[in-house]
């Protein structure tokens, strides 16, 4: 009897150290990771991350050959599906490469999985909630969006738009090159301005709240900067870079 009591207890003991264990440490320093496969045998080791203690993968997508699964937005397990040639970047097709900016409107709903999957480009990236209630998610952060609230996305930064359960969302946005802004990457402008924000690891993003003054004078230039590009008049282009240049130096304060 003693021999079973001290069996029982020893397990027992086990048992508690692992769920303190898995508890205090499940998901730290877990990598983000891609599943080359979407048979059986990849959704399964999918299945597999998602509920291995302590968590050691994110898992963020897969990677097949099969041509069925190429279409937007497809997915498994809630992750967006790419080919092999893919490297998730966003290939933009500018109406002029002279002038590499352009006006986005997503409806979300009008994905095949109802979001916008993960992606990165070179470009700097600014959005607007005018819909819904947005989840937007980075490699570092995820944030929830209110309508009307925004955010800006430094270059390179992979990157995902899904709407909050039971909301329909609607974003609108500017994607650029910075060149827009400071004339060239030899400028003088680039190097005092924004080189410092694009090489700043440390920001990914910045998230626009109406509830604070700046944030509502960006928002206001983004929203002017985009209606003015919507009327393609002699001269939007000076007026979007107006703009977007009072947009930065107010990033630059902030």
């Amino acid at each position: 009897f003693i021999f079973a009591l001290s069996t029982a207890l020893m397990w027992l003991e086990r048992v508690l150290i692992k769920l303190i264990y898995d508890s205090s440490f499940s998901g730290r320093d877990a990598r983000n990771t891609f599943i080359y496969g979407t048979r059986e045998g990849g959704v399964a080791l999918g299945k597999f991350i998602r509920t291995e203690k302590p968590t050691r993968f994110n898992l963020k997508g897969f990677i097949t050959h099969n041509p069925d699964y190429y279409h937007k937005g497809t997915s498994l397990l809630g992750e967006p599906v790419y080919s092999p040639s893919d490297n998730l970047e966003e290939i933009l097709p500018y109406e002029d490469e002279a002038f590499p900016y352009l006006v986005f409107y997503e409806e979300l709903d009008q994905y095949l999985e109802g979001f916008v999957p993960w992606h990165w480009h070179e470009e700097i990236e600014f959005f607007t909630v005018i819909q819904g209630r947005l989840r937007f998610s980075t490699n570092q952060n995820t944030y929830d969006l209110a309508e009307g609230e925004g955010g800006f996305i430094n270059s390179n930064v992979m990157h995902k738009y899904e709407p909050l359960p039971g909301s329909r969302v609607i974003v609108t946005g500017e994607v650029l090159n910075s060149t827009i802004l400071s004339g060239g990457t030899r400028s003088y402008y680039h190097h005092k301005f924004i080189e410092p924000i694009l090489e700043n690891d440390a920001l990914d993003v910045m998230i626009f709240r109406p509830s604070s003054p700046t944030h509502r004078q960006i928002l206001s230039h983004l929203r002017a900067s985009q209606d003015i590009a919507d009327t393609g008049a002699f001269g939007f282009e000076l007026e979007v870079r107006n703009h977007l240049c009072e947009v930065w130096l107010l990033i630059s304060k902030e």
